[in-house]
């Protein structure tokens, strides 16, 4: 009974939280104004125009992230019975074959879920990627110890819960495979 209650679980659709995007936005929106403003007093202060800059580029990028999650109606995270869809800039999948588990790794004010991949798998995704993919594989393995992670502190899902729910799928998964063998 336990194997044909896992063998069609529902896909969960994770997403944004608006509220949260909406304090981020209204952080850059605000740091954007005051640099416009600012600029207005020293406009050849070239640090003030890098910091209005990336003020502006950060919101837009952020409201376009948020805009395309809800107008297109894709979910940030889907968990199916085999793996997650994470839908960030491109569609990137992970296969629940291929993770050890996924843990929760908080840095400054942002939460990651990492994913810890099986030795192997680790090692072919290394080697698969290319020269910048790999400095940035290494770099997030020194901090992290894991190649790949997701934020997750912007999600409409608490961090610690969406971690659990994962390794209990990952767990529901890996246990369906050993009856099946």
């Amino acid at each position: 009974i336990k194997s044909i209650l896992f063998s069609n679980m529902e896909d969960i659709h994770i997403y944004s939280s608006v509220r949260k995007y909406s304090i981020f936005i209204s952080f850059f929106l605000f740091f954007s104004a005051l640099g416009v403003y600012s600029l207005t007093k020293a406009p050849s202060d070239t640090k003030l125009w890098i910091g209005t800059l990336i003020s502006c580029f950060g919101g837009l990028f952020m409201l376009y992230l948020i805009l395309k999650e809800r107008l297109a109606k894709k979910p940030f995270l889907i968990i199916t019975d085999k793996g997650i869809i994470i839908n960030v800039i491109n569609k990137w999948e992970v296969s629940f074959a291929d993770v050890d588990e996924f843990y929760l790794k908080d840095m400054a004010s942002v939460q990651l879920i990492c994913i810890r991949y099986k030795e192997n798998i680790a090692i072919k995704k290394m080697n698969k990627a290319g020269w910048f993919e790999r400095i940035i594989r290494r770099f997030n393995h020194g901090i992290q110890n894991s190649q790949e992670s997701f934020p997750a502190h912007t999600l409409n899902m608490k961090a610690k819960e969406l971690c659990n729910l994962l390794n209990n799928r990952l767990n529901t998964y890996h246990e369906r495979c050993s009856k099946n063998v």
